[in-house]
């Protein structure tokens, strides 16, 4: 059974880069409007030259050369790397959760892969594409439909995108401009199926927590960067979502015992 955990494992590590390798792709071409089908092979963006197929491997090819182009050594930005490596790791941890259901492997990854793209394109960009939030409501659906409670679901939509509506209109109408992104609001529709109730509670307050922890942290070193200045808040919402899941899949009891009551 170790043996075989350890096999399954291994493919589950380099099925997760692979995807975080394709991650890579939709994070350059995507906000420049390029096909993400044409042209197949991945170029550097500076010179412009196909990269070679041994370096195109997902984790490796970027340590094989130490972050820079194979033609023109330009460097190749650090998260190419990270989403790939966090990829991996995510892969490994949905198939350890997984109860080595294929199905459930599938959903879990793909639900939070989703999550952690847009999380680095939130960071990057401040900007989230809409085929990334129609993917993971998709898988959301899915994994309810399975292994949730539709009625604990709908709670968690309503308290988690419910909220965070009002919070968004309540800012613009006594600062007079947006607060919350559309995204941070669309985003916690997937996370509120996903995760329930009384889960989507727990998420909204440490992902608060995280944001506001970051906007202290920026404000003491980046004096530049006023207090209206917008916050990347999907990767707080990542963090907290994927924090909950281990949590509760891991101690139940946990949930179980703290709250008095589920839907």
């Amino acid at each position: 059974m170790d043996s075989l955990f350890f096999v399954l494992s291994f493919f589950a590590f380099v099925w997760g880069s692979i995807w975080g390798s394709f991650a890579t792709v939709l994070l350059y071409r995507i906000p420049r409007k390029i096909s993400i089908f044409s042209p197949s092979r991945s170029f550097c963006p500076s010179c412009g030259n196909s990269i070679p197929a041994r370096y195109n491997i997902p984790i490796f090819g970027f340590l094989i050369l130490k972050g820079k182009c194979f033609f023109c050594k330009s460097s190749i930005p650090i998260y190419y790397f990270l989403i790939e490596l966090l990829s991996g790791i995510l892969g490994f941890i949905s198939l350890e959760f997984s109860h080595f259901s294929l199905l459930r492997f599938l959903l879990i990854f793909f639900f939070f892969w989703s999550l952690l793209v847009a999380s680095f394109f939130d960071f990057i960009f401040l900007a989230v594409p809409d085929i990334l939030i129609l993917l993971s409501t998709a898988v959301s659906i899915l994994y309810m439909l399975v292994y949730g409670s539709v009625r604990d679901s709908i709670g968690g939509v309503l308290v988690g995108a419910g909220i965070f509506s009002i919070l968004k209109l309540l800012y613009k109408i006594i600062r007079k401009k947006e607060g919350l992104g559309e995204g941070d609001v669309f985003f916690m529709i997937p996370v509120g199926i996903f995760s329930g109730f009384f889960g989507t509670i727990i998420i909204m307050i440490f992902s608060s927590f995280l944001g506001s922890v970051f906007f202290i942290v920026r404000r003491i070193f980046s004096k530049d960067i006023g207090i209206s200045h917008p916050i990347p808040f999907i990767p707080f919402i990542f963090i907290s979502c994927f924090s909950v899941f281990l949590i509760e899949s891991r101690y139940s009891y946990i949930f179980e015992e703290f709250f008095l009551f589920r839907l």
